[in-house]
């Protein structure tokens, strides 16, 4: 058992629900006797002798009225310490006469500690998860994989050998977090058969490590897993999907998931790094080098929204003038004189290949821009 933390929301939690059983006042105290939670607020953090001598023996203690004049910040009632795996974690105390409560003190003592014994066995399992997620980003980020890493790998029973494909999920609410309890909930619902490695990746982010699947075959199974996800959590999900590299070198598949999830996030769907065309031009360049491409090609354009809009259907129907106008409804005329507008603002010649390349590069760096601002 590592080392136990009695939160207030736990501390919170147990006066209010043993109080709801027995209707008494109730206190909880830490292992020096500072009573951390209390039905009666007025005894928050004081202290209580009676509580700090039954944690030293480990003992229940009853708390007569001779007591309450000669220990420090004691009422009358009876104090139990709270046993979780031979050791004594904090003190619940309940206030009352002593004969009305002993009777059901130890039931109440063993609700108590079951409560507390389950956020223990949580903290172990969080701290044992946190320590495979420390191991699988040194492995994934080191130089070369030595005898430690692969000593590390075999004390974690994780055969790094299996692996060789990096997906990354980017849940859109940047607080969320999963428990240790979710993890194991997803390794069951991804696969019972083949194996998959969960690990957490910062605040929103979850990395599944697979061993060899078709691309058909985890195309639809990443699609299938984002909507359970979404019904389960209730969270948009993106998805991003590296290549196939081999355990020393996985990193390279990191990268090509995490580059494919910033892609997906615009998107909000599964995308395998290997499909980025475009967007591998656009992933790479840096934010000032696409802010000066736009001013110097379609920046004219902006606050222009008709004429923004124009662009966007023209290119989203291959240069088609009739799938273009029918789409926007309005005259084959109307959208000449539209383009021809266009091309006096940019000075861009729509009907040259060069410079139909800069603007349509523009146009997609002014539309990812216009994304980003607009989240």
């Amino acid at each position: 058992m590592g080392d136990f933390i009695l939160t207030d929301d736990l501390a919170e939690n147990i006066v209010w629900e043993v109080q709801k059983l027995i209707n008494e006042d109730v206190i909880l105290t830490n292992e020096i006797g500072i009573i951390v939670a209390s039905t009666d607020s007025t005894r928050l953090n004081d202290f209580h002798e009676g509580a700090k001598n039954a944690m030293e023996s480990q003992q229940n203690m009853i708390m007569t009225e001779e007591l309450t004049h000669v220990l420090q910040g004691v009422r009358e009632g009876i104090v139990l310490p709270i046993i979780v795996h031979g050791n004594a974690l904090a003190v619940l105390g309940i206030t009352g006469d002593p004969n009305v409560i002993e009777p059901y003190a130890m039931l109440v003592r063993k609700v108590t500690e079951l409560v507390v014994q389950d956020s223990v066995n949580k903290m172990d399992e969080e701290s044992h998860a946190r320590e495979r997620e420390f191991f699988v980003f040194d492995w994934l980020h080191a130089n070369e994989v030595s005898d430690y890493i692969i000593d590390r790998s075999q004390f974690y029973n994780i055969n790094i050998y299996n692996y060789e494909r990096v997906v990354v999920f980017k849940v859109e609410n940047s607080t969320f977090q999963f428990s240790y309890r979710d993890i194991k909930m997803l390794k069951a619902m991804w696969d019972q058969h083949k194996e998959g490695l969960f690990i957490r990746w910062g605040q929103n982010r979850l990395l599944l490590l697979l061993e060899q699947y078709e691309r058909t075959e985890l195309e639809n199974k990443l699609k299938r897993f984002r909507l359970e996800l979404n019904e389960r959590f209730k969270v948009d999900v993106a998805i991003g999907v590296g290549l196939p590299a081999r355990y020393e070198t996985l990193k390279q598949s990191l990268d090509q998931a995490e580059r494919a999830c910033e892609v997906a996030t615009r998107y909000n769907r599964v995308v395998f790094d290997n499909d980025l065309r475009f967007e591998l031009l656009q992933q790479s360049l840096d934010a000032n080098v696409k802010q000066e491409f736009i001013k110097r090609t379609i920046n004219p354009l902006k606050g222009e929204h008709e004429l923004v809009e124009t662009i966007h259907q023209w290119f989203k129907h291959d240069l088609s003038i009739q799938k273009t106008s029918d789409t926007m409804f309005i005259h084959k005329n109307t959208l000449n004189y539209r383009l021809k507008k266009i091309e006096e603002l940019t000075g861009l010649d729509v009907k040259q290949i060069h410079h139909l390349v800069l603007l349509y590069t523009g146009y997609r760096f002014l539309w990812e821009d216009t994304k980003k601002r607009a989240k």
